[in-house]
């Protein structure tokens, strides 16, 4: 009898032995029980696997348009640029601290070139738009002044040309 106790008890210790043999060697147990865990998950936050595919391509998007607009950040200027009335006037350098009046037809502007930036400190215009419009110091940003048809460009190099508003042509 002894020995039936020992050979019941080991004969179900055997069949537990043996179901954990069958799960492991049956994939397909295997992707059910996956299955059975991500419905789980499921379950309990509400986000489906594509749902965490899209969000994840979202964020790669994301992060690259961010890399994409630090590559492309603005360059500090070298020159701020003042045009009257699209004829170039003169231009300065921004390592240079200066204070100048500009008095024209139009009217009368003082820009103030100061730790690399430039701005229109005074002027006789009605709106003062042009003082409004702040400091500048990155390349192609402008101060406008229409008033006085005054516009202030930051440059990265002196300009060569006297006045840059001739237009290349085709000859025929």
């Amino acid at each position: 009898m002894l020995t039936a106790i020992r050979n019941g008890a080991g004969s179900s210790m055997n069949s537990s032995r043996k179901k954990k043999e069958e799960v492991s060697a049956n994939p397909a147990g295997n992707a059910a029980r996956s299955a059975g865990a991500a419905a789980d998950i499921t379950a309990r936050t509400g986000i489906r696997k594509k749902d965490w595919i899209a969000a994840l391509v979202i964020l790669a998007a994301a992060g690259c348009l961010l890399l994409m607009f630090q590559m492309t950040k603005k360059q500090t200027g070298n020159y701020a640029e003042v045009r009257i009335d699209g004829a170039l006037y003169g231009s300065y350098p921004l390592d240079q601290e200066k204070v100048f009046t500009i008095e024209t037809d139009y009217g009368k502007n003082v820009i103030e070139i100061q730790d690399g930036a430039v701005s229109v400190t005074d002027a006789d215009c009605d709106g003062h738009d042009c003082m409004r419009q702040g400091k500048i110091r990155r390349c192609n940003e402008t101060i406008v002044c229409l008033p006085h048809k005054m516009v202030i460009e930051i440059t990265r190099d002196r300009s060569k040309k006297e006045d840059k508003t001739d237009f290349d042509t085709v000859a025929s």
